[in-house]
């Protein structure tokens, strides 16, 4: 039986989401990417977070909404490239967006 995951990767420099499809069956392989550059606001707000600040947790929490909103539509649009649905897919892993390192 073949399996499919999502893996969502985005970096410190806030460039960008890269989104994996990869297919299990006897071997792991990469079916298809998908990259998302990163909005200006939401750059600027995830940058914005980087160091303390005023609001810090509700600003957290809006930039986390809208990177969420963004990688949902991300994967949304990879499984139409590729013609899959989300019933076609065992799991997704992200590990979110690092913000600093403490």
């Amino acid at each position: 039986m073949d399996f499919f995951y999502i893996g969502v990767m985005s970096g410190s420099s806030l460039d960008g989401i890269d989104i994996a499809l990869l297919k299990q069956d006897d071997r792991s392989r990469l079916v298809a990417t998908h990259y998302i550059p990163m909005p200006e606001d939401l750059h600027a707000e995830l940058l914005g977070l980087c160091s303390s600040g005023a609001d810090e947790f509700a600003r957290a929490a809006i930039a986390e909404q809208k990177w969420c909103k963004l990688v949902a539509q991300g994967v949304q649009t990879l499984l139409k490239e590729q013609n899959k649905v989300v019933a076609d897919i065992r799991a997704i892993g992200s590990h979110g967006q690092t913000i600093r390192h403490e």
